[in-house]
Protein backbone atom coordinates (compact mmCIF):
# COMPACT_ATOMS: atom_id res chain seq x y z
CA UNK A 1 0.00 0.00 0.00
CA UNK A 2 2.87 2.37 0.83
CA UNK A 3 4.46 1.88 -2.58
CA UNK A 4 1.13 2.56 -4.28
CA UNK A 5 0.56 5.80 -2.34
CA UNK A 6 4.14 7.03 -2.60
CA UNK A 7 5.90 5.56 -5.66
CA UNK A 8 9.25 6.82 -4.43
CA UNK A 9 8.84 4.63 -1.34
CA UNK A 10 9.86 1.66 -3.50
CA UNK A 11 13.39 2.42 -2.31
CA UNK A 12 12.43 0.61 0.89
CA UNK A 13 11.27 -2.49 -0.94
CA UNK A 14 13.71 -5.34 -1.68
CA UNK A 15 14.76 -5.65 -5.32
CA UNK A 16 14.20 -8.77 -7.34
CA UNK A 17 16.63 -11.66 -7.07
CA UNK A 18 17.50 -11.27 -10.76
CA UNK A 19 18.59 -7.67 -10.20
CA UNK A 20 20.78 -8.65 -7.24
CA UNK A 21 22.42 -11.46 -9.18
CA UNK A 22 23.15 -9.06 -12.06
CA UNK A 23 24.71 -6.70 -9.51
CA UNK A 24 27.01 -9.42 -8.23
CA UNK A 25 27.94 -10.34 -11.80
CA UNK A 26 28.83 -6.68 -12.49
CA UNK A 27 31.09 -6.60 -9.41
CA UNK A 28 32.86 -9.93 -9.81
CA UNK A 29 33.19 -10.03 -13.61
CA UNK A 30 34.76 -6.56 -13.76
CA UNK A 31 37.41 -7.27 -11.12
CA UNK A 32 40.29 -7.80 -13.56
CA UNK A 33 39.77 -4.51 -15.41
CA UNK A 34 39.44 -2.64 -12.11
CA UNK A 35 42.68 -4.15 -10.79
CA UNK A 36 44.50 -3.10 -13.97
CA UNK A 37 43.09 0.44 -13.66
CA UNK A 38 44.13 0.51 -10.00
CA UNK A 39 47.67 -0.54 -10.95
CA UNK A 40 47.89 2.43 -13.32
CA UNK A 41 46.53 4.69 -10.58
CA UNK A 42 49.10 3.32 -8.10
CA UNK A 43 51.89 4.27 -10.51
CA UNK A 44 50.35 7.75 -10.82
CA UNK A 45 50.02 8.44 -7.08
CA UNK A 46 53.21 6.58 -6.09
CA UNK A 47 55.40 9.74 -6.24
CA UNK A 48 52.87 11.56 -4.01
CA UNK A 49 52.08 9.03 -1.23
CA UNK A 50 55.22 6.90 -1.53
CA UNK A 51 55.85 3.78 -3.57
CA UNK A 52 55.53 1.40 -0.63
CA UNK A 53 52.13 2.86 0.33
CA UNK A 54 50.94 2.78 -3.29
CA UNK A 55 52.05 -0.86 -3.67
CA UNK A 56 50.39 -1.88 -0.41
CA UNK A 57 47.17 -0.13 -1.44
CA UNK A 58 47.15 -1.92 -4.81
CA UNK A 59 47.85 -5.33 -3.23
CA UNK A 60 45.03 -4.85 -0.72
CA UNK A 61 42.62 -4.06 -3.55
CA UNK A 62 43.81 -7.04 -5.63
CA UNK A 63 43.37 -9.46 -2.70
CA UNK A 64 39.94 -8.04 -1.94
CA UNK A 65 38.75 -8.24 -5.55
CA UNK A 66 40.16 -11.66 -6.40
CA UNK A 67 39.75 -13.51 -3.11
CA UNK A 68 37.54 -11.91 -0.50
CA UNK A 69 34.81 -10.63 -2.86
CA UNK A 70 34.56 -13.95 -4.67
CA UNK A 71 34.47 -15.84 -1.37
CA UNK A 72 31.58 -13.67 -0.16
CA UNK A 73 29.71 -14.32 -3.39
CA UNK A 74 30.14 -18.10 -3.43
CA UNK A 75 30.01 -18.87 0.31
CA UNK A 76 27.78 -16.17 1.75
CA UNK A 77 25.65 -14.35 -0.81
CA UNK A 78 24.45 -16.96 -3.30
CA UNK A 79 23.54 -19.67 -0.71
CA UNK A 80 21.01 -17.33 0.89
CA UNK A 81 19.54 -16.18 -2.42
CA UNK A 82 16.74 -18.75 -2.33
CA UNK A 83 15.98 -17.98 1.33
CA UNK A 84 15.91 -14.23 1.68
CA UNK A 85 16.74 -11.57 -0.89
CA UNK A 86 17.40 -8.98 1.82
CA UNK A 87 20.44 -10.93 3.00
CA UNK A 88 21.83 -10.98 -0.50
CA UNK A 89 21.21 -7.27 -0.87
CA UNK A 90 22.81 -6.53 2.49
CA UNK A 91 25.88 -8.56 1.60
CA UNK A 92 26.19 -6.79 -1.74
CA UNK A 93 25.75 -3.37 -0.12
CA UNK A 94 28.38 -4.11 2.54
CA UNK A 95 30.82 -5.42 -0.03
CA UNK A 96 30.28 -2.39 -2.27
CA UNK A 97 30.77 0.01 0.65
CA UNK A 98 33.95 -1.71 1.86
CA UNK A 99 35.55 -1.99 -1.59
CA UNK A 100 34.76 1.61 -2.45
CA UNK A 101 36.17 2.76 0.88
CA UNK A 102 39.35 0.81 0.16
CA UNK A 103 39.65 2.41 -3.27
CA UNK A 104 39.09 5.86 -1.74
CA UNK A 105 42.04 5.52 0.70
CA UNK A 106 44.70 5.83 -1.99
CA UNK A 107 43.05 8.71 -3.86
CA UNK A 108 42.21 10.63 -0.68
CA UNK A 109 45.79 10.31 0.56
CA UNK A 110 47.04 11.67 -2.76
CA UNK A 111 44.47 14.49 -2.54
CA UNK A 112 45.67 15.49 0.94
CA UNK A 113 49.38 15.37 0.11
CA UNK A 114 49.57 16.28 -3.53
CA UNK A 115 48.61 19.92 -3.84
CA UNK A 116 46.91 20.82 -7.13
CA UNK A 117 47.90 17.49 -8.73
CA UNK A 118 46.46 15.58 -5.79
CA UNK A 119 43.25 17.64 -5.96
CA UNK A 120 42.94 16.81 -9.65
CA UNK A 121 43.46 13.10 -8.93
CA UNK A 122 40.89 13.18 -6.08
CA UNK A 123 38.33 15.06 -8.17
CA UNK A 124 38.80 12.62 -11.06
CA UNK A 125 38.24 9.72 -8.67
CA UNK A 126 34.94 11.20 -7.44
CA UNK A 127 33.65 11.66 -11.00
CA UNK A 128 34.72 8.20 -12.18
CA UNK A 129 33.36 6.51 -9.05
CA UNK A 130 29.96 8.18 -9.44
CA UNK A 131 29.85 7.27 -13.12
CA UNK A 132 30.68 3.61 -12.39
CA UNK A 133 28.09 3.35 -9.62
CA UNK A 134 25.38 4.91 -11.80
CA UNK A 135 26.09 2.58 -14.73
CA UNK A 136 26.30 -0.69 -12.80
CA UNK A 137 24.41 -0.22 -9.53
CA UNK A 138 21.72 2.40 -10.08
CA UNK A 139 19.01 -0.27 -10.38
CA UNK A 140 19.81 -1.46 -6.83
CA UNK A 141 19.08 1.76 -4.97
CA UNK A 142 20.23 0.82 -1.47
CA UNK A 143 23.37 -0.81 -2.87
CA UNK A 144 23.95 2.35 -4.91
CA UNK A 145 23.63 4.54 -1.79
CA UNK A 146 26.04 2.28 0.11
CA UNK A 147 28.62 2.42 -2.69
CA UNK A 148 28.59 6.20 -3.17
CA UNK A 149 28.76 6.92 0.58
CA UNK A 150 32.59 6.62 0.88
CA UNK A 151 33.03 8.80 -2.19
CA UNK A 152 30.64 11.47 -0.89
CA UNK A 153 32.22 11.46 2.60
CA UNK A 154 35.65 11.94 1.07
CA UNK A 155 34.37 14.72 -1.18
CA UNK A 156 33.00 16.57 1.90
CA UNK A 157 35.68 15.89 4.51
CA UNK A 158 38.87 16.39 2.46
CA UNK A 159 38.14 20.00 1.36
CA UNK A 160 37.21 20.91 4.96
CA UNK A 161 40.46 19.42 6.27
CA UNK A 162 42.59 21.17 3.66
CA UNK A 163 40.91 24.58 3.37
CA UNK A 164 38.22 24.93 6.05
CA UNK A 165 35.01 26.80 5.21
CA UNK A 166 36.59 28.89 2.48
CA UNK A 167 35.01 30.18 -0.68
CA UNK A 168 36.70 27.42 -2.68
CA UNK A 169 35.39 24.77 -0.29
CA UNK A 170 31.84 26.14 -0.46
CA UNK A 171 32.07 26.31 -4.25
CA UNK A 172 33.19 22.70 -4.33
CA UNK A 173 30.29 21.70 -2.07
CA UNK A 174 27.89 23.46 -4.44
CA UNK A 175 29.32 21.64 -7.45
CA UNK A 176 29.25 18.38 -5.51
CA UNK A 177 25.58 18.91 -4.64
CA UNK A 178 24.73 19.59 -8.27
CA UNK A 179 26.67 16.50 -9.34
CA UNK A 180 24.89 14.37 -6.76
CA UNK A 181 21.46 15.68 -7.79
CA UNK A 182 22.23 14.95 -11.44
CA UNK A 183 23.45 11.51 -10.49
CA UNK A 184 20.30 10.72 -8.54
CA UNK A 185 18.17 12.08 -11.39
CA UNK A 186 20.06 9.85 -13.83
CA UNK A 187 19.48 6.89 -11.51
CA UNK A 188 15.73 7.57 -11.41
CA UNK A 189 15.54 8.04 -15.18
CA UNK A 190 17.51 4.88 -15.82
CA UNK A 191 15.26 2.86 -13.55
CA UNK A 192 12.14 4.24 -15.20
CA UNK A 193 13.55 3.44 -18.63
CA UNK A 194 14.42 -0.08 -17.53
CA UNK A 195 10.95 -0.62 -16.10
CA UNK A 196 9.41 0.68 -19.34
CA UNK A 197 11.59 -1.67 -21.39
CA UNK A 198 10.69 -4.61 -19.16
CA UNK A 199 6.99 -3.74 -19.38
CA UNK A 200 7.17 -3.40 -23.17
CA UNK A 201 9.02 -6.71 -23.49
CA UNK A 202 6.48 -8.43 -21.23
CA UNK A 203 3.64 -7.01 -23.29
CA UNK A 204 5.33 -8.15 -26.50
CA UNK A 205 5.84 -11.68 -25.20
CA UNK A 206 2.24 -11.81 -23.96
CA UNK A 207 0.96 -10.60 -27.34
CA UNK A 208 3.09 -13.17 -29.17
CA UNK A 209 1.84 -15.94 -26.86
CA UNK A 210 -1.76 -14.85 -27.41
CA UNK A 211 -1.28 -14.68 -31.17
CA UNK A 212 0.40 -18.10 -31.22
CA UNK A 213 -2.46 -19.62 -29.26
CA UNK A 214 -4.98 -18.10 -31.67
CA UNK A 215 -3.06 -19.46 -34.66
CA UNK A 216 -2.89 -22.92 -33.08
CA UNK A 217 -6.61 -22.73 -32.35
CA UNK A 218 -7.39 -21.80 -35.96
CA UNK A 219 -5.17 -24.57 -37.27
CA UNK A 220 -6.74 -27.16 -34.96
CA UNK A 221 -10.29 -26.06 -35.72
CA UNK A 222 -9.58 -25.99 -39.44
CA UNK A 223 -8.30 -29.56 -39.37
CA UNK A 224 -11.25 -30.68 -37.25
CA UNK A 225 -13.76 -29.01 -39.59
CA UNK A 226 -12.12 -30.29 -42.75
CA UNK A 227 -12.60 -33.98 -41.93
CA UNK A 228 -16.42 -34.03 -41.53
CA UNK A 229 -16.78 -31.54 -44.38
CA UNK A 230 -14.95 -33.85 -46.76
CA UNK A 231 -17.27 -36.65 -45.69
CA UNK A 232 -20.33 -34.47 -46.34
CA UNK A 233 -19.08 -33.56 -49.82
CA UNK A 234 -18.27 -37.20 -50.59
CA UNK A 235 -21.74 -38.42 -49.59
CA UNK A 236 -23.34 -35.55 -51.55
CA UNK A 237 -21.42 -36.65 -54.64
CA UNK A 238 -22.70 -40.21 -54.16
CA UNK A 239 -26.25 -38.89 -53.87
CA UNK A 240 -25.76 -36.84 -57.03
CA UNK A 241 -24.45 -39.83 -58.97
CA UNK A 242 -27.37 -42.01 -57.83
CA UNK A 243 -29.88 -39.29 -58.65
CA UNK A 244 -28.35 -38.77 -62.11
CA UNK A 245 -28.53 -42.50 -62.74
CA UNK A 246 -32.20 -42.63 -61.73
CA UNK A 247 -33.00 -39.32 -63.51
CA UNK A 248 -34.14 -37.68 -60.31
CA UNK A 249 -33.28 -34.16 -61.43
CA UNK A 250 -34.49 -32.34 -58.32
CA UNK A 251 -32.44 -34.55 -56.01
CA UNK A 252 -29.40 -34.17 -58.24
CA UNK A 253 -29.79 -30.38 -58.21
CA UNK A 254 -30.00 -30.37 -54.41
CA UNK A 255 -26.89 -32.53 -54.19
CA UNK A 256 -25.03 -30.15 -56.49
CA UNK A 257 -25.97 -27.24 -54.23
CA UNK A 258 -24.63 -29.15 -51.22
CA UNK A 259 -21.41 -29.94 -53.07
CA UNK A 260 -21.01 -26.34 -54.23
CA UNK A 261 -21.57 -24.94 -50.75
CA UNK A 262 -19.32 -27.57 -49.20
CA UNK A 263 -16.47 -26.84 -51.59
CA UNK A 264 -16.84 -23.14 -50.95
CA UNK A 265 -16.57 -23.70 -47.20
CA UNK A 266 -13.69 -26.13 -47.74
CA UNK A 267 -11.85 -23.47 -49.75
CA UNK A 268 -12.28 -20.95 -46.93
CA UNK A 269 -10.99 -23.48 -44.39
CA UNK A 270 -8.01 -24.27 -46.62
CA UNK A 271 -7.13 -20.56 -46.78
CA UNK A 272 -7.17 -20.28 -42.99
CA UNK A 273 -5.09 -23.45 -42.73
CA UNK A 274 -2.49 -22.13 -45.14
CA UNK A 275 -1.95 -19.01 -43.06
CA UNK A 276 -2.10 -20.84 -39.72
CA UNK A 277 0.30 -23.58 -40.80
CA UNK A 278 2.70 -20.99 -42.19
CA UNK A 279 2.68 -19.06 -38.91
CA UNK A 280 3.14 -22.20 -36.81
CA UNK A 281 6.04 -23.47 -38.92
CA UNK A 282 7.70 -20.05 -38.79
CA UNK A 283 7.78 -19.72 -42.56
CA UNK A 284 9.84 -22.87 -43.13
CA UNK A 285 10.63 -23.72 -46.74
CA UNK A 286 11.02 -27.29 -48.05
CA UNK A 287 12.69 -27.15 -51.45
CA UNK A 288 12.70 -29.99 -53.95
CA UNK A 289 12.79 -30.55 -57.69
CA UNK A 290 9.51 -29.35 -59.25
CA UNK A 291 8.31 -29.99 -62.80
CA UNK A 292 6.08 -27.11 -63.84
CA UNK A 293 4.53 -28.93 -66.84
CA UNK A 294 3.50 -31.82 -64.56
CA UNK A 295 2.20 -29.48 -61.89
CA UNK A 296 0.09 -27.49 -64.35
CA UNK A 297 -1.20 -30.68 -66.02
CA UNK A 298 -2.32 -31.91 -62.60
CA UNK A 299 -3.98 -28.52 -62.08
CA UNK A 300 -5.99 -28.95 -65.28
CA UNK A 301 -7.05 -32.43 -64.20
CA UNK A 302 -8.23 -31.13 -60.83
CA UNK A 303 -10.38 -28.49 -62.60
CA UNK A 304 -11.81 -30.97 -65.09
CA UNK A 305 -15.37 -30.52 -63.80
CA UNK A 306 -15.09 -26.73 -64.00
CA UNK A 307 -13.67 -26.80 -67.55
CA UNK A 308 -16.39 -28.80 -69.30
CA UNK A 309 -18.36 -27.41 -72.18
CA UNK A 310 -20.92 -25.89 -69.84
CA UNK A 311 -18.34 -23.91 -67.89
CA UNK A 312 -15.45 -21.55 -68.57
CA UNK A 313 -12.35 -23.38 -69.79
CA UNK A 314 -8.97 -23.37 -68.09
CA UNK A 315 -6.11 -22.82 -70.55
CA UNK A 316 -2.49 -23.53 -69.61
CA UNK A 317 0.48 -22.47 -71.74
CA UNK A 318 3.80 -23.93 -70.68
CA UNK A 319 6.87 -25.32 -72.43
CA UNK A 320 6.48 -29.10 -72.21
CA UNK A 321 10.29 -29.41 -71.95
CA UNK A 322 10.75 -26.71 -69.33
CA UNK A 323 13.57 -27.83 -66.98
CA UNK A 324 12.71 -28.74 -63.43
CA UNK A 325 13.24 -26.05 -60.84
CA UNK A 326 14.16 -26.16 -57.16
CA UNK A 327 11.53 -24.55 -54.93
CA UNK A 328 8.80 -25.40 -52.43
CA UNK A 329 6.33 -27.11 -54.75
CA UNK A 330 3.50 -27.33 -52.22
CA UNK A 331 3.50 -23.61 -51.51
CA UNK A 332 3.82 -22.70 -55.19
CA UNK A 333 0.93 -25.02 -56.11
CA UNK A 334 -1.22 -23.50 -53.35
CA UNK A 335 -0.56 -20.02 -54.76
CA UNK A 336 -1.50 -21.04 -58.30
CA UNK A 337 -4.71 -22.68 -57.09
CA UNK A 338 -5.66 -19.56 -55.14
CA UNK A 339 -5.12 -17.32 -58.17
CA UNK A 340 -7.04 -19.66 -60.50
CA UNK A 341 -9.92 -19.89 -58.02
CA UNK A 342 -9.95 -16.12 -57.80
CA UNK A 343 -9.95 -15.81 -61.60
CA UNK A 344 -12.89 -18.21 -61.98
CA UNK A 345 -14.76 -16.41 -59.21
CA UNK A 346 -14.46 -12.94 -60.75
CA UNK A 347 -14.08 -13.99 -64.39
CA UNK A 348 -17.77 -13.82 -65.16
CA UNK A 349 -17.74 -17.12 -67.05
CA UNK A 350 -14.81 -16.20 -69.29
CA UNK A 351 -11.79 -18.46 -69.90
CA UNK A 352 -8.91 -18.40 -67.41
CA UNK A 353 -5.40 -18.48 -68.86
CA UNK A 354 -2.27 -19.62 -66.97
CA UNK A 355 1.08 -18.92 -68.66
CA UNK A 356 4.38 -20.21 -67.23
CA UNK A 357 7.83 -19.20 -68.46
CA UNK A 358 11.39 -19.64 -67.23
CA UNK A 359 14.20 -17.23 -68.05
CA UNK A 360 17.87 -17.23 -67.16
CA UNK A 361 20.25 -20.09 -66.49
CA UNK A 362 22.18 -19.82 -63.23
CA UNK A 363 19.92 -17.18 -61.66
CA UNK A 364 16.64 -18.28 -63.21
CA UNK A 365 13.31 -16.55 -62.79
CA UNK A 366 9.96 -18.28 -63.00
CA UNK A 367 7.09 -16.10 -64.20
CA UNK A 368 3.49 -17.24 -63.84
CA UNK A 369 0.59 -15.22 -65.22
CA UNK A 370 -3.06 -15.90 -64.40
CA UNK A 371 -5.40 -13.92 -66.65
CA UNK A 372 -9.16 -13.53 -66.63
CA UNK A 373 -11.57 -11.33 -68.61
CA UNK A 374 -13.91 -10.57 -65.73
CA UNK A 375 -15.08 -7.49 -63.86
CA UNK A 376 -11.61 -6.09 -63.20
CA UNK A 377 -10.30 -4.09 -60.25
CA UNK A 378 -10.20 -0.28 -59.89
CA UNK A 379 -6.67 1.13 -59.97
CA UNK A 380 -7.00 2.65 -56.49
CA UNK A 381 -7.79 -0.78 -55.02
CA UNK A 382 -4.75 -2.60 -56.44
CA UNK A 383 -2.57 -1.45 -53.54
CA UNK A 384 -4.70 -3.09 -50.84
CA UNK A 385 -6.12 -6.26 -52.40
CA UNK A 386 -3.26 -8.31 -50.93
CA UNK A 387 -4.21 -7.33 -47.39
CA UNK A 388 -6.03 -9.99 -45.30
CA UNK A 389 -9.84 -9.87 -45.21
CA UNK A 390 -9.94 -7.29 -47.99
CA UNK A 391 -12.34 -7.20 -50.96
CA UNK A 392 -12.95 -4.47 -53.51
CA UNK A 393 -16.61 -4.47 -52.47
CA UNK A 394 -16.71 -4.92 -48.71
CA UNK A 395 -20.41 -4.24 -48.25
CA UNK A 396 -22.89 -6.82 -46.96
CA UNK A 397 -24.69 -6.69 -50.33
CA UNK A 398 -21.60 -7.45 -52.39
CA UNK A 399 -22.04 -9.70 -55.42
CA UNK A 400 -19.07 -11.95 -54.62
CA UNK A 401 -18.78 -13.75 -51.32
CA UNK A 402 -15.61 -14.90 -49.53
CA UNK A 403 -13.37 -13.85 -46.66
CA UNK A 404 -10.84 -11.88 -48.70
CA UNK A 405 -7.95 -14.16 -47.74
CA UNK A 406 -6.97 -15.70 -51.09
CA UNK A 407 -4.69 -12.97 -52.40
CA UNK A 408 -3.26 -12.36 -48.91
CA UNK A 409 -2.31 -16.04 -48.76
CA UNK A 410 -0.62 -15.82 -52.17
CA UNK A 411 1.36 -12.70 -51.25
CA UNK A 412 2.44 -14.24 -47.95
CA UNK A 413 3.58 -17.56 -49.40
CA UNK A 414 5.36 -16.02 -52.39
CA UNK A 415 7.23 -13.63 -50.07
CA UNK A 416 8.39 -16.65 -48.06
CA UNK A 417 9.73 -18.15 -51.29
CA UNK A 418 11.61 -14.92 -52.03
CA UNK A 419 9.39 -13.67 -54.86
CA UNK A 420 6.68 -11.10 -55.38
CA UNK A 421 3.16 -10.83 -56.75
CA UNK A 422 2.02 -8.09 -59.13
CA UNK A 423 -1.45 -7.22 -60.35
CA UNK A 424 -2.72 -5.38 -63.42
CA UNK A 425 -6.36 -4.72 -64.11
CA UNK A 426 -8.82 -2.68 -66.15
CA UNK A 427 -12.38 -2.38 -64.91
CA UNK A 428 -14.66 -4.36 -67.18
CA UNK A 429 -11.80 -6.02 -69.07
CA UNK A 430 -10.33 -8.40 -66.54
CA UNK A 431 -7.17 -8.80 -64.46
CA UNK A 432 -3.66 -10.25 -64.73
CA UNK A 433 -1.92 -11.58 -61.64
CA UNK A 434 1.77 -12.26 -62.05
CA UNK A 435 4.07 -14.33 -59.80
CA UNK A 436 7.76 -13.51 -60.24
CA UNK A 437 9.88 -16.04 -58.38
CA UNK A 438 13.68 -16.50 -58.32
CA UNK A 439 14.42 -20.23 -58.61
CA UNK A 440 17.28 -22.63 -59.17
CA UNK A 441 17.33 -24.79 -62.28
CA UNK A 442 18.10 -28.43 -61.75
CA UNK A 443 19.92 -28.70 -65.08
CA UNK A 444 22.54 -26.70 -66.97
CA UNK A 445 20.64 -26.22 -70.21
CA UNK A 446 20.32 -22.72 -71.58
CA UNK A 447 16.95 -21.64 -72.89
CA UNK A 448 16.89 -18.48 -74.98
CA UNK A 449 13.27 -18.77 -75.94
CA UNK A 450 10.47 -20.69 -74.33
CA UNK A 451 8.14 -22.69 -76.54
CA UNK A 452 4.53 -23.06 -75.56
CA UNK A 453 2.38 -26.05 -74.88
CA UNK A 454 -1.35 -25.56 -74.72
CA UNK A 455 -3.59 -27.46 -72.39
CA UNK A 456 -7.35 -27.11 -72.55
CA UNK A 457 -9.97 -29.27 -70.88
CA UNK A 458 -7.24 -31.62 -69.62
CA UNK A 459 -5.71 -32.10 -73.12
CA UNK A 460 -2.11 -31.14 -73.93
CA UNK A 461 -0.74 -30.08 -77.31
CA UNK A 462 2.60 -28.57 -78.30
CA UNK A 463 2.68 -25.52 -80.51
CA UNK A 464 5.39 -25.28 -83.14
Amino acid sequence: MLSQTFPRARIFLPPKIEELERGYVAITDGATSRIIGCAISAVTIGPIIGWAAALGWWLAIAVTELAIARYLKVSVALPVTAVQSRWLEATLAFQGFAVNALYSIGFVTAWLRGGELGMFIGGGWIVLSLFYDIVYMSVLRRVFVAMITPTMVCAIVVPLVKSGLSISTLSMFAMLSITLLLALSAVADRRRMQQAIIAAESARLAAEATYASKVRFLATMSHELRTPLNAMIGYAEVIQEDADAETRDETAADAKRIIRAGRHLLGAIDQVMLIADSEISGGSITKSAVSMPSMLQALVESYREETTCVGPPLLVLCDSEMPSICTDGDKLRDCIVQLVDNAFKFGGGTPVLVVASLSGVESATLTLKVTDEGVGIPAEELTRIFEPFTQVDGSETRAFDGMGLGLAVVAHLISLLGGRVEAESVVGHGSIFKIILPVERTDTQAADEVGLAASSRGLTATTP
